[in-house]
C-alpha cells in the first residue's frame, strides 16, 4: 500500500468516526433535549361538537396523553373550517394549567415531528440512493448540519461563545471535512476551508450594515411569538444576522470547490505556470460556476418571499418597504455576493498554496474527469 493510500485509509476512517460520533451525539440530543415541564403530547381519539361562540369556531375533542394514557376534555379554536380540520388521530401538544383543585388541560399546537421525522429519513434515503457515492459526497455538509439543528446541539453550541466566532468555526469545521471527503487532500480542504471563512467574515460585515440601514429590526416587532416568549432584541439580531453566514455558506461551498479543482487541474497539466495564471483560471472557472447559480438563488428567495409580496398591499405601503421583502431581496444579494467573492479568494489563496511546494498534487477527482 503506498503511503497516499494510507493517507486516504486513514482519513476515511477518521471522516467515518466523525460522521458516527456527530450521528450519536445528535440522537442523545435528541432523545434527552429537554422539553417544558408543564407541556405533554397527546393524540386525539374522539372528535365531538363542532361550536361557535362571539363568531369563533372551537373543535371540542377527547384525546389521550402518550405518557399516562389519562383521557382529557380539549377545546380547540378553528379559524377556517376548511382548512384547519380536526380528526381523530391527530398527534397534538397540551399544557397543564396545574391548580389546587385539577389539572386543566388547554391544546398548545399541533405536533408536526412525527411526520417531519419520516418524511426526512425517507427523504435522505432516496436522495442518498439516486445521487450514489460520488454525488453523497457533496450533501455531507447539509446532512451534518440537519443533524445538529434538529438534535438540539446547534441551538446549545451557540450558548457555549460568541455566536458568531461559533458559527464560522462550525461552518469552517464543515467545510473542511466536505472537502476533505471530496478531494482527499489535507492542502486542498483547508484553502478551502479558509477561503470560506473568509468570504463568510466580509459578507457578515457587509450585512450587519445593510440590516441596519434599512431597519431590519422591525422584524422583532412584528412577531407576536417572540414578543410574547421575552426574548430580548439583541438575540434576535444577532440570529438574523448569523443566518446570512448559513445562507452564504450554502451559495459558496460548491463554488469555492469548483474553483480549486480548476486551478488544480491547471497546476497539474502545466506545472511551471505561474500564480497569476493560476489566480486568471479560476476567477474565469468562477464566472461560469456563479452564472449557473444566480438564478436559483433568486427563485428560492423568491419563493421564501412571495407572500409577504403579494399580500402586504393592505398596510398602504408598496411591497419593497415590507421588511420580510427587504430581508428576501438583502439575503439573494448576500448569497450571489458570497458566490461572487469566494471565487477570487480561493484563486488567490490556492494558486499561492500550490506554488509554495514543488510536491505534486493528488487530487481526487470524479471518473472520467481525470
Amino acid at each position: 500500500m503506498t503511503s497516499s493510500q494510507k493517507l486516504f485509509s486513514l482519513q476515511t476512517i477518521g471522516l467515518i468516526v466523525f460522521v458516527l460520533i456527530v450521528i450519536l451525539v445528535s440522537a442523545l440530543g435528541a432523545t434527552y433535549r429537554e422539553q417544558s415541564q408543564d407541556i405533554y403530547s397527546a393524540t386525539v381519539v374522539r372528535v365531538l361538537d363542532l361550536v361557535q361562540e362571539g363568531g369563533i369556531y372551537y373543535q371540542n375533542v377527547e384525546a389521550k396523553i402518550d405518557d399516562s394514557g389519562k383521557l382529557i376534555s380539549l377545546r380547540i379554536q378553528v379559524r377556517d373550517l376548511n382548512l384547519e380540520e380536526i380528526n381523530s388521530g391527530d398527534n397534538i401538544y397540551v399544557r397543564d394549567a396545574q391548580t389546587s383543585i385539577s389539572d386543566i388541560y388547554s391544546f398548545a399546537g399541533h405536533r408536526r415531528s412525527n411526520i417531519l421525522f419520516w418524511v426526512s429519513i425517507v427523504f435522505f434515503a432516496v436522495m442518498s440512493v439516486i445521487l450514489g457515492k460520488e454525488g453523497f459526497k457533496y450533501i455531507v455538509p447539509t446532512m451534518l448540519t440537519f443533524l445538529l439543528v434538529f438534535s438540539g446541539i446547534l441551538e446549545a453550541l451557540f450558548f457555549i461563545s460568541n455566536l458568531y466566532v461559533i458559527a464560522l468555526l462550525i461552518l469552517g469545521l464543515l467545510a473542511f471535512i466536505s472537502m476533505l471527503i471530496q478531494v482527499r487532500n489535507v492542502r486542498i480542504a483547508i484553502t478551502v476551508a479558509i477561503s470560506q471563512m473568509i468570504t463568510l467574515f466580509l459578507i457578515l460585515l457587509i450585512n450587519v450594515m445593510l440590516f441596519k440601514t434599512t431597519f431590519m429590526t422591525e422584524l422583532f416587532y412584528t412577531n407576536v411569538t417572540l414578543i410574547s416568549s421575552q426574548v430580548r432584541l439583541i438575540e434576535f439580531w444577532n440570529l438574523i444576522n448569523v443566518a446570512v453566514l448559513f445562507i452564504a455558506f450554502g451559495a459558496t461551498i460548491n463554488t469555492t470547490l469548483d474553483v480549486a479543482q480548476s486551478i488544480v487541474k491547471k497546476k497539474r497539466t502545466y506545472p511551471k505556470t505561474s500564480t497569476i495564471n493560476l489566480i486568471r483560471e479560476g476567477t474565469v472557472h468562477n464566472q461560469l460556476a456563479v452564472g449557473r447559480v444566480v438564478n436559483s438563488f433568486f427563485f428560492v428567495f423568491l419563493g421564501v418571499t412571495l407572500s409577504s409580496i403579494v399580500l402586504s398591499s393592505g398596510s398602504g405601503l408598496p411591497f419593497w418597504e415590507d421588511p420580510y421583502v427587504v430581508q428576501g431581496v438583502l439575503w439573494f444579494m448576500g448569497a450571489s455576493l458570497a458566490a461572487l467573492l469566494v471565487g477570487p479568494i480561493t484563486a488567490l489563496i490556492t494558486a499561492i498554496s500550490l506554488s509554495q511546494g514543488e510536491s505534486p498534487i493528488q487530487l481526487a477527482l470524479r471518473e472520467g474527469k481525470n
